[in-house]
């Protein structure tokens, strides 16, 4: 079998498991899958399943295939006799060659030198039978990736097998409930005794799968037939039973089963209810025997009935008999019937839950108000702790105060089930030494803790307590452990709602932000364009003679278009347009000192206007020059500080330190600069750190524009750096920004003033801005060189076609005809031109991408004359 086929076949054994376990309650069916299932995974030449009777401790077959018919019958072993007795005794596989070498071997009908693998069957700690496989073509194991396959599906096979029978209990208990109301009937109401036993056989064959019921009574001519259900046949006049152990089912022939139970009545009449099995070889489950059992002993007691109606005796006590079976019969149906109500109940509404405290409220309430337990507590696993959420009993949702304690994982019974997943049901505390005692829960007598198990880890524990010692049963264990895994679904789908949630949430910010960065970016285009405009015309003015105060003037005006630009490639980075990498010098410290001077009025002018009084305090550390963008740190760190402050509304203090971290120490896994912004004022609360760094999400009313956060969060991005965010209500905010500490570019050094080419070139300028195609012109004029200017691409065109230049400067975004266009038809029209692409775009895209395209150089808007100078000079060297 290749590697595709293990695949496949893999494929089928999981669907078959799934199958088994959530599809079917037939067992024969169920069997039948398994045979199926284990055989096309492994390859066996015989597979058969054993099943352990618990009162005879007797392994025998219930099912097989490809083992012989006459040894079917022969091969029984008791619990410990035999690889199968052992597997089923210590619940450990065996897998071995040669089968004869094992001295555990009892040569039944397998040949001595068979491949034998006997995986157990187990199921909440307990074994319920053994699967064997066998295979006489070879003395090789099985391989064992088919051998793990073949435990896992073992395993499965255990829940399925073991789920059947308990819905075949549970069926058995309601018929039991039935024939027993069918009885007391007859203890209040005279019927005939022939229709009565008929309406029974009717409820046992219903019970037993349609199974054909007859009753024969003992008369002076031998059995004949009182009732039955069986009509595909004429009904036999009269019959024999068979000879065999009363307490064993007879095998008649090949084709049918017949289970044979003798009833006696005090009268001294023997009877015999017979039930045949429609299936060949059909396997009877103990609860159907014991069914089947119940059944004989409830005829008997109705004939007796009728006897003693008949006779007019004993019936006061034969209604006191039945009564009393009926109540016990009753109250054990009664409890199933609640636990099952109860689960289909929790089923249904568990799902409709979307937050983990109702689901843990809703089954402590139920638990408590159906059964009436003492005190019903409910906790979850938190890393080494454990913590109880929520109960009902003694204490309740109310007691807000007892659900505020933590609880160690190695204290404890209620820690040993966190921690293990152990399930423990003690019936006396008095005698556990692991129990610890609650002082709210005096009373507590015995205790039932079950865990909750998730896929990859235990979520929490269910704790019932009970007043009194002997409390619980297996019943009550078992519908515990299956509402525990019940929740732990839900609570696990529930977290991952939560994480989808989440995720959402960061789709629908990423989405607003682009958004706003469309628009960011457009604004940013439109700036560009006017600032070159400043800056081209200032700069020009700073060229010509002017009075000191006039030049002095104008440099202010320089520095605020600079500055402008700063800003405008801002709202390119928060538009995640800009493509260009911070790599300008930064002394983080001096952006520190630079910050708090600029927001002094905040923290010490107005606080103190109003008798208020905020310290500043710095924790400076001597730092490198890092790469970065100067003015987005200084208003990243304006924005920390400005926040801090509105934080201390009655004063406080205020700290900023700057630190270098290693690489092992730093979230960004290398060298890294510290900035923290730290304040010990109002704090926030876990919904409004959530939502900080949203757009337009602000805590401050009409007076926050909730950008600010947002906008410090971009900064941090376009550094690759991280920000983390600690605080709480009442226990201040620490803001840690940690950036790479990456070195800053050495910074180029300027050159002498480059004066005017001596060799005239001819410049094509294209720009539909009459401003800048203006400064353009007269800058490039001052250089010596030919200028002609036109507005759009189509004249551009026109003007290459009829005149020689040696370089063209064009726009980017122009109507008609754009920038790449342009380019892309010069390229054609005039060989070897040098192209200046002169754009307020130009944080879009990088120079690599613009060279592909066509484009020399690139110069970003706004533009100063020495970068254009230098520029021009390299085109034409």
């Amino acid at each position: 079998m290749d590697q595709h086929e293990q695949q496949n076949n893999s494929i089928d054994v999981m669907l078959e498991l799934s199958r088994l376990v959530s599809s079917s309650l037939d067992l024969d069916e169920i069997f039948a899958r398994i045979l199926t299932a284990v055989r096309q995974l492994s390859g066996a030449d015989t597979v058969s399943i054993m099943l352990l009777d618990p009162q005879r401790q007797v392994l025998r077959i219930v099912a097989s295939n490809g083992v012989a018919h006459e040894h079917v019958e022969h091969y029984q072993f008791r619990l410990g006799e035999g690889i199968a007795g052992w597997v089923a005794l210590y619940g450990q596989p065996v897998h071995i060659n040669q089968a004869y070498t094992d001295p555990r071997f009892v040569p039944l009908g397998t040949p001595q030198d068979a491949t034998l693998l006997t995986l157990p069957l187990r199921v909440r700690e307990r074994n319920v039978g053994v699967i064997n496989l066998a295979q006489m073509r070879t003395q090789s194991l099985f391989n064992p990736a088919t051998t793990q396959l073949v435990e896992i599906f073992a395993s499965y096979a255990a829940i399925a097998i073991d789920t059947a029978m308990a819905a075949t209990s549970l069926r058995s208990m309601a018929a039991c409930e039935r024939i027993t109301s069918l009885v007391l009937r007859a203890a209040r109401f005279k019927f005939p005794v022939a229709e009565l036993v008929q309406h029974i056989l009717n409820e046992l064959s219903t019970s037993l799968e349609q199974a054909p019921c007859s009753v024969y009574n003992l008369t002076t001519t031998g059995y004949h037939v009182l009732a039955t259900t069986d009509q595909s046949q004429p009904i036999r006049a009269s019959w024999q039973p068979s000879q065999f152990d009363e307490e064993q089912s007879a095998q008649l022939d090949a084709s049918e089963h017949e289970v044979q139970r003798r009833f006696t009545t005090p009268d001294g009449t023997l009877g015999w209810l017979v039930v045949h099995a429609q299936r060949p070889r059909r396997y009877w489950q103990h609860a159907e025997l014991d069914l089947i059992d119940f059944t004989a002993k409830q005829i008997a007691l109705l004939l007796t009935h009728d006897h003693l109606v008949e006779q007019q005796q004993q019936q006061q006590a034969l209604h006191i008999a039945a009564e009393n079976n009926h109540q016990h019969v009753l109250q054990e149906t009664q409890t199933r019937t609640n636990q099952l109500q109860l689960l289909h109940k929790i089923s249904l509404r568990l799902n409709q839950f979307h937050e983990v405290e109702a689901v843990l409220n809703e089954v402590a309430y139920l638990l408590h108000h159906t059964f009436g337990y003492y005190q019903v507590l409910i906790g979850l696993v938190e890393g080494e702790q454990l913590i109880v959420k929520t109960g009902y009993g003694v204490i309740t949702p109310a007691d807000t105060w007892f659900f505020q304690q933590h609880f160690s994982l190695y204290v404890g019974l209620a820690g040993f089930v966190a921690r293990t997943g152990q399930t423990m049901l003690v019936n006396d505390v008095q005698h556990e030494p692991l129990y610890v005692a609650l002082p709210e829960l005096p009373e507590t007598a015995a205790e039932l803790i079950v865990a909750i198990k998730g896929t990859q880890q235990i979520l929490g524990i269910i704790i019932i307590e009970s007043t009194q010692t002997g409390s619980f049963r297996q019943h009550d264990l078992q519908l515990v452990e299956a509402l525990a895994g019940q929740m732990a679904m839900v609570l696990e789908c529930i977290a991952r709602q939560a994480e989808l949630q989440r995720s959402e949430e960061l789709l629908t910010q990423s989405e607003r932000l682009r958004t706003l960065g469309e628009l960011a970016s457009g604004v940013a285009h439109d700036f560009n364009n006017l600032l070159s405009g400043i800056l081209g015309h200032t700069q020009l003015l700073l060229n010509e003679t002017l009075p000191s105060h006039l030049h002095h003037d104008l440099q202010v005006i320089e520095r605020a278009a600079i500055d402008g630009a700063a800003t405008v490639r801002r709202l390119q980075n928060f538009a995640q347009t800009n493509y260009a990498l911070p790599n300008g010098g930064v002394d983080l410290n001096e952006i520190v000192s630079e910050s708090i001077a600029i927001t002094r009025p905040r923290w010490r002018d107005n606080p103190q206007s109003h008798g208020i009084t905020i310290t500043i305090r710095r924790e400076i550390t001597n730092l490198p020059l890092i790469a970065g963008d100067g003015p987005a740190l200084r208003d990243l760190t304006t924005n920390l500080i400005l926040n801090a402050i509105d934080a201390l509304p009655n004063g406080g203090e205020l700290t900023l330190r700057t630190a270098l971290v290693e690489a092992k120490s730093s979230p960004l896994c290398e060298p890294s600069i510290l900035l923290e912004v730290r304040d010990n004022g109002i704090g926030m609360s876990p919904e409004v750190r959530e939502h900080i760094f949203n757009p337009f999400f602000t805590t401050k009313g009409q007076e926050g524009t909730g950008m600010g956060m947002t906008m410090v969060f971009r900064v941090v991005q376009h550094h690759y750096g991280q920000i983390d965010v600690i605080s709480a209500p009442q226990q201040g905010t620490s803001i840690r920004v940690y950036l790479p500490a990456r070195l800053a570019p050495p910074r180029e050094t300027v050159g002498a003033q480059i004066h005017p080419t001596m060799v005239s070139h001819s410049i094509l300028v294209v720009d539909d801005d009459d401003a800048v195609r203006q400064v353009l012109m007269r800058q490039l004029g001052r250089m010596g060189h030919h200028i002609v200017g036109v507005q759009n691409g189509a004249e551009a065109l026109r003007r290459l076609a009829d005149e020689s230049f040696s370089i063209i400067c064009t726009d980017l975004g122009m109507p008609g005809m754009s920038g790449w266009d342009l380019i892309a038809h010069a390229r054609t029209l005039v060989e070897g031109i040098k192209i200046v692409l002169v754009t307020g775009w130009g944080a879009q895209f990088s120079e690599e991408e613009a060279q592909d395209r066509g484009a020399d150089v690139v110069i970003a808007k706004p533009f100063e004359a020495r970068r254009l100078q230098q520029v021009i000079a390299e085109l034409i060297r």
